[in-house]
């Protein structure tokens, strides 16, 4: 069974990828993920997913069905946080 994370350790953040604009209002775009489509998970500060993407290095991602907040944004063991307002 797929795991779902409760609590992510501050030392797993911004490893590796950078989100950007962060904070972010309708979308954002992830650097350091490669051109390969990548699986890109999206979770609540509680561990609950709340969507999931395959996207490229620099590609949009529309979050504007998303509530404001601050959210985790992992891409395969590496993880970002992501502050929507």
């Amino acid at each position: 069974p797929e795991s779902t994370p409760t609590s992510i350790a501050q030392s797993e953040l911004s490893a590796g990828i950078a989100l950007y604009p962060n904070p972010a209002h309708r979308s954002f775009a992830i650097a350091g993920i490669g051109t390969a489509p990548t699986t890109v998970s999206i979770f609540t500060i509680a561990g609950r997913k709340v969507a999931e993407r395959t996207c490229t290095e620099g590609q949009n991602i529309d979050v504007s069905n998303l509530t404001q907040g601050i959210y985790f944004v992992r891409v395969g063991e590496r993880t970002a946080k992501l502050i929507l307002h």
